[in-house]
Parts: C-alpha cells; structure tokens; sequence
C-alpha cells in the first residue's frame, strides 16, 4: 500500500475542515455555566433560552407557533454548534453530550430544516474518539439533511468528509462532485479544490482532476506543476498509483495548503 492510501483521509479531513472550522460561529448566545453536569442530566437552560421558551408558548397562545418554534429550534442548534466547538477543542465528552441534546432537540422542533440535520451529524462525527459504534449515525444524520434539501452544501461536504476519513472514496466523491457543481465558487477555495483532485486521483479518474486545474485560472508555477502530476498520473490508467504521480501531487498540495487551510 502507497503512503497516498496511509494518510489522504486524513489530509482530507485537515484540507476540508482545517481542523474543525465547521464548528466557527460568529456571535455567542449566553449558555449555561459550569461543566459539572453528568451527561444524564439535563440541560441547565440559559436566560435566552428561558425566555424563547416562554415566547414560544405566548406564541402558541396567539396562534403564530411557526416562528416561535423556527428561533427556539435555530437557538439549540447554534448552543449545539459552539458547545460542540468547546468539546472538540478540550476534549470534554461531557459538553459533547451536552452539544448532542441541543442539536437533537433543534431537529425535533424543526425536523423539515436540513441545517438541524447535518449538526447532528457533525456533532455524532466527532464521538468517533469515544464511541466509534455511535459515530455510525453521523451518515445517517447527512443523509436526513439530504432529503430535505439535496443541494445543501454543508451536508455535501461533511457526507464527502465522513466516507473519505474511512478510505470509501467511490462513496465520497459524489458528494464533493455535487457540490462543486452546484456551487462552482467551491473550485476557487483552494483547500476544497485540493481535496477534490486528491480524491480523483484515489479513484483512478486523476485525468478529470487535470481538466478541472486546467479550466482554472493560472495561479503559477506550482499550479502548472500539479497540471502536469494529474496527467501524468492519469496516463498510467492506474488506479492503484504505481507510476507514484499522485503521492507527489498530494505532496504538493500539502505543501501549498495544508499548513493553511481556509476558516
């Protein structure tokens, strides 16, 4: 096996997420305190979250549940999001399983919105530490998101981020295929753009990669230089890598990118 099997799951995961940037949120709402909470035990609800509690069921009272119910759910699912965010950074399964009930709970208030969906997913990604059997469920969580909305971007990216960690790159590909298709400003992050090539060449079709590269804007010496290692790789009609054209590719896009991914 060629060092390219060994470690692009891995520089995948790192080119697409740099590290977890799905996790990034803007603005805050105010949580609860203290990280004393068994993961059995409820939630200690926050000020905000008291108070749409308490909109929700005025709401419900004038017959306008609709939204209140939109800004409760989008609530838990941004406190699921930056509690997820903390457990990734300090290693906490405690806030991880305090992130899981937010998020869970965000996608039953609002089970049609796809966004609820893939937090979950992302969320149940990052249990893979602790339980790899309950990771399971992350594929299961984008292919929910999926349903409601084919073309939602997130969910792409972490269904294609999820099969590819696991070395299932037939099963990865389609999803960042769509999604450079659906969004073509996907090709000008150089990061997806890399993650992209790199899994046309796991699969054996590195001759698309090199039409995608060519297509593009010429952005130097270095972008030339992987034109020419995808059709160079491609003319081996090799999907094992044998003439070792895509290990340098890899290497090279590391090199550009990998140290610096885009948040």
């Amino acid at each position: 096996m060629r060092k390219t099997h060994i470690f692009a799951g891995a520089a995948l995961a790192a080119l697409l997420l740099g590290g977890g940037a799905f996790m990034m949120l803007s603005a805050k709402p105010t949580l609860y305190t203290g990280w004393d909470l068994p993961p059995s035990t409820d939630v200690n609800w926050s000020d905000d979250e008291i108070r749409m509690t308490l909109n929700l069921s005025a709401a419900i009272k004038d017959g306008d549940a609709a939204t209140a119910l939109s800004q409760l759910a989008n609530f838990r699912n941004a406190a699921a999001r930056i509690v997820g965010e903390d457990a990734q950074k300090y290693g906490d399964p405690r806030a991880l399983r305090v992130a899981l009930q937010y998020a869970a709970s965000a996608a039953a208030l609002q089970p049609e919105d796809p966004a609820h969906w893939t937090t979950l997913g992302q969320l149940y990604q990052l249990t893979s530490s602790y339980d790899p059997i309950e990771a399971t469920e992350a594929p299961v969580m984008f292919a929910r998101a999926l349903e409601r909305d084919p073309d939602f971007a997130p969910a792409l990216l972490s269904a294609g981020q999820w099969y590819f960690e696991r070395m299932q790159y037939d099963r990865a590909l389609p999803y960042l295929e769509k999604l450079a298709q659906i969004d073509p400003r996907q090709l000008s992050d150089s990061t997806f753009l890399s993650a992209l090539t790199i899994n046309y060449i796991l699969v054996g079709r590195a001759d698309i990669g090199a039409e995608i590269l060519s297509a593009l804007p010429n952005q130097g010496e270095k972008h030339q230089q992987a034109i020419v290692l995808l059709k160079r790789e491609s003319s081996s009609h090799s999907a094992s890598l044998m003439t070792g054209q895509g290990d340098e590719y890899i290497d090279l896009m590391l090199e550009m990118h990998g140290d610096a991914p885009k948040k």
